[in-house]
C-alpha cells in the first residue's frame, strides 16, 4: 500500500510542478520559481521510493538515497524565499525591503549549511524495508529537521502577514497544517510524505491567489499618490 501511495505522490507532484511552471511563466516571481524547484525535488523524493522495490538494495539505491537526503536538506529551505515573495506581492512594505532580502538568502543558505552538516554529512544509511517499501535509512536517527521546522516558523510568520495585507489565510493554514502534521506523522512516513504533498498544494493554491490578487502594484499606487 504504502509503494502505492508513494507512486500516487510522485504522479501528483509531476502535476504540481508542471502546473506551478505555468504559474512562474505568468508571474516571473522569483518566490514561484524556488516552489518549482521544491515540486522538482519532490518528484525525485517520492519517485525513488516508489521504485525501490524494483530497484533493490544495493550501491545503486544507496546513491539514490544519498541524492533524496541532500535535496532534503537543501531545497526545503528555498521556501523562506517563497514566503517572502508572497508577503511582498501582498502589499507589506518591509518585504520590499532589499536588506530584508539579504538577511532571508542569509538565513536560506544558513539552514542548507546547517542541515548539511548536522543531519547529513558523517552519517550512515542502511538498508531497511518498510511496508513494503525498500529504501535506505539512516543508521541512527539523529537530530529532528530542525532546519525545515525554521522553514515552516518562517513560512508561518509570512502566512499572518499574508492573510493581515492581502486577507488570504491559505498560505498560513497551510504551514500550520505541515507544522502540526509533522508533529502527528512522526515516525509514520507515508503519512509524512502525504503531507507535505497537501502542503505544497496550498503552497501553489496561495500563489494562484495572489497572481489573481497582486497588490503590490496597487500598494506602489497608493505610496506615489501620498507623495503626490
Amino acid at each position: 500500500m504504502d509503494q502505492f501511495l508513494y507512486s500516487v505522490y510522485t504522479v501528483t507532484f509531476i502535476v504540481l510542478t508542471a502546473w506551478s511552471f505555468r504559474v512562474w511563466q505568468q508571474s516571473k516571481s522569483i518566490g514561484t520559481l524556488m516552489m518549482v524547484l521544491v515540486n522538482a525535488a519532490m518528484i525525485y523524493e517520492n519517485g525513488i521510493l516508489a521504485l525501490g522495490v524494483l530497484i533493490g538494495h544495493g550501491a545503486l539505491l544507496e546513491a539514490l538515497s544519498w541524492g533524496r537526503f541532500i535535496g532534503y536538506a537543501v531545497f526545503p529551505a528555498f521556501l523562506v524565499i517563497t514566503g517572502l515573495d508572497l508577503a511582498k506581492r501582498s502589499g507589506a512594505k518591509f518585504a520590499a525591503n532589499r536588506n530584508v532580502w539579504m538577511g532571508a538568502w542569509v538565513f536560506v543558505f544558513a539552514l542548507i549549511a546547517f542541515a548539511l552538516l548536522v543531519e547529513v554529512i558523517g552519517r550512515q544509511l542502511e538498508p531497511r524495508e518498510l511496508n513494503g517499501v525498500i529504501r535506505y535509512m539512516w543508521v541512527n536517527k539523529g537530530v529532528p529537521p530542525l532546519s525545515v521546522i525554521l522553514m515552516n516558523m518562517s513560512l508561518i510568520g509570512m502566512g499572518v502577514v499574508v492573510w493581515r495585507k492581502a486577507h488570504s489565510p491559505i498560505l498560513l493554514l497551510g504551514s500550520t497544517f505541515l507544522l502540526v502534521g509533522d508533529g502527528i506523522a512522526a515516525g509514520r512516513y507515508v503519512l509524512g510524505s502525504g503531507i507535505e504533498l497537501c502542503f505544497m498544494v496550498a503552497l501553489l493554491a496561495a500563489e494562484i491567489w495572489m497572481l489573481r490578487h497582486d497588490l503590490a502594484p496597487q500598494a506602489r499606487l497608493q505610496t506615489r499618490a501620498v507623495g503626490d
